[in-house]
């Protein structure tokens, strides 16, 4: 019976082919943002602000698509929306025009007009180098050169197109210094562009590119799985080969692949049908053990049948003991490799042992298998299922019914719970990151410097205000002042002041005129040179009738001897500076004379001084 979460690709086609609008990945090249618009309709729930953010995951495999949908409430709280396998036919993938219209009607079919706001897909594991580095601390800046360089020590990229990224684990005492401990990566750059134009072509551009073990280790860092011990493995078993990842802390440490995987069971029990065909009779009734077809639907019959035999096949058929007890072989080579790489994780990475292990892929359709492993590694496995947990609410109906239903969809749901923190991602990588990064630096010096601007601008704006009521508070008390102050003016009081200001008016005037003289005689002294010698002064102080004051008058005579420059220049630079004396209003020359003094010839003059 069909179940409800899968859709046929036959039914995708037809769905298609009917909408001719449709076929042609040119013209939905073309019109990418107009098929945003007319698929995702504008509703209340889409452009309601600071709604929930939903996630879209995307997994990509040989012959289906795992679609899941989650909403993300906060950090540690989770809802599924929907979830979806959609099957296909593998020769679809060769056609990228055919897979590329069946790939954008399956996902609007499954989002029935919800738009994500994040969208996550991945490519094949096989194809990224992984490498666990410890690495000196350096400065952050300086961190990349230093990982790629120990990267490419290891894994050599002999100058191919890859792109290369890691993550930082944390920092360890190794030597009696610091280290840091990384997660390093490559993957081809054609294999990431490819998935990003795929989905940029049908208008769901990528939010983030990751791989299968990335999406297992966002299980196990968001607790969706519950609390685990320090150190776990998972085992996928795949069809031809299988990879083992060892998680510490939550973080992957160590991939290794190996070819084992279900095809090395199923060709192990044909090489031993196929010997013991070769030594029965020809006419024995076991049927064409030549049809691989057959044997792979007898081993994939194992989980549902258990004991019981083919009803294709006679009395003298295998039974269920039998095809077990041919894959042992395989089985205990599968089990080599795992203790090896535990051996390898003990000794180079944490002497804690492993706490558990996970199986998941294919071969979590056979429990008998399972046991098997279990017994050989002599550990108990259990299956990964981040739906029975009760992390991440649900409905009951979206639980899946088989534990390798759920084992299928949890690279999904990891993938779904993805953000830019907890995943690595191929389109996001620390390049970008520093990108990023400077420019948050840049916005947060812009967005302090406003803030200081603002406090300086709203404290000088409360300085002002406080200052503006001190001085209105002063004026206030002195209109107080001013209102209680009424001095007593008289005429009586009035004349009394003015007589005494006269009185000392008189006192000090007359004090002057008594000093003047010595005045005079100390301004001359300070402002005649060495070269002019003064002979004679004459005071005259005298009234004139017509005036009510007494004029000064001031004589001087003297000689100005010869030096470097003319008397003549020196008599007239002497005078100049008695004009400038604040004692003497006017200076003017009486009479000038050359005569002989003492054998020497001098300039004889009679200077006329008033004095202020």
């Amino acid at each position: 019976m069909k179940k409800t979460d899968e859709i046929s690709s036959t039914e995708k086609l037809l769905h298609v082919i009917r909408n001719r609008n449709e076929t042609s990945l040119k013209e939905s090249r073309e019109v990418s943002d107009g098929f945003i618009d007319q698929e995702f309709k504008p509703s209340l729930y889409t452009i309601v602000p600071f709604k929930k953010k939903i996630t879209l995951s995307i997994i990509v495999g040989s012959h289906d698509l795992m679609l899941v949908l989650i909403s993300r409430i906060s950090d540690q709280d989770w809802s599924l929306l929907d979830r979806e396998r959609v099957v296909f036919s593998p020769e679809m993938k060769k056609d990228y025009k055919q897979f590329s219209i069946f790939l954008r009607s399956s996902i609007i079919h499954f989002l029935e007009g919800r738009k994500p706001d994040y969208i996550w897909s991945t490519i094949p594991s096989a194809k990224i180098e992984t490498r666990f580095l410890t690495i000196p601390k350096v400065p952050s800046n300086q961190i990349p050169k230093v990982a790629y360089f120990s990267f490419n020590k290891i894994n050599p990229t002999n100058g191919e197109d890859l792109i290369f990224d890691f993550e930082i684990l944390g920092e360890v005492s190794q030597g009696g210094s610091q280290k840091l401990q990384l997660f390093a990566y490559t993957a081809f750059s054609k294999e990431v562009e490819d998935l990003r134009k795929l989905f940029a072509g049908i208008g769901l551009p990528l939010t983030g590119i990751s791989i299968v073990p990335f999406a297992m280790q966002n299980l196990f860092r968001s607790k969706l799985l519950g609390n685990l011990p320090v150190n776990i493995c998972t085992l996928y078993v795949g069809k031809d080969w299988s990879r083992i990842d060892i998680f510490s802390k939550g973080n992957l440490v160590l991939s290794r692949d190996i070819k084992t995987g279900i095809n090395s069971l199923v060709e192990a029990v044909k090489g031993q049908v196929d010997r013991e065909t070769h030594e029965d009779e020809p006419d024995n009734n076991h049927p064409d053990l030549e049809d691989k077809e057959f044997l792979e639907k007898f081993f994939n019959d194992l989980s549902i049948r258990g004991a019981e035999t083919d009803p294709g096949m006679r009395s003298g058929s295998l039974n269920h003991a039998d095809m077990l007890e041919m894959i042992i072989p395989v089985i205990r080579r599968l089990v080599r490799q795992v203790d090896r790489t535990f051996e390898h994780f003990s000794v180079n990475f944490d002497h804690e042992p492993i706490g558990k292990i996970f199986i998941t892929g294919d071969l979590c359709a056979h429990p008998q298998v399972i046991d098997l492993i279990s017994q050989q590694l002599n550990f108990d496995i259990d299956y990964i299922d981040p739906f029975s947990t009760g992390i991440v609410r649900m409905k009951k109906n979206q639980i899946p019914d088989t534990v390798a239903e759920k084992d299928s969809f949890a690279p999904a749901m990891g993938l779904a719970v993805s953000n830019k923190n907890r995943t690595p991602n191929l389109l996001y990588t620390y390049l970008q990151k520093g990108i990023t990064s400077r420019i948050q630096k840049i916005n947060q010096y812009v967005f302090i410097t406003f803030l200081a601007v603002m406090s300086a601008g709203i404290g000088f704006f409360y300085w002002q205000d406080h200052a503006m009521k001190v001085r209105k508070d002063q004026i206030d008390r002195l209109h107080v002042q001013l209102e209680s102050f009424s001095p007593l003016v008289e005429k009586k009081l009035i004349l009394q002041m003015t007589s005494v200001l006269e009185n000392e008016r008189k006192e000090n005037v007359s004090q002057a005129e008594r000093s003047l003289g010595l005045v005079m005689l100390s301004e001359l002294a300070s402002r005649t040179p060495e070269n002019i010698r003064l002979t004679k002064m004459d005071a005259q102080f005298f009234k004139d009738p017509s005036e009510s004051k007494k004029n000064k008058l001031l004589l001087i005579e003297g000689a100005v001897f010869q030096r470097n420059t003319p008397p003549d220049a020196d008599l007239a630079v002497y005078l100049i500076q008695l004009g400038k004396s604040p004692i003497f209003r006017q200076v003017s020359i009486r009479e000038k004379s050359i005569q002989m003094l003492n054998g020497e010839k001098v300039l004889k003059f009679i200077a006329k001084l008033e004095p202020v």
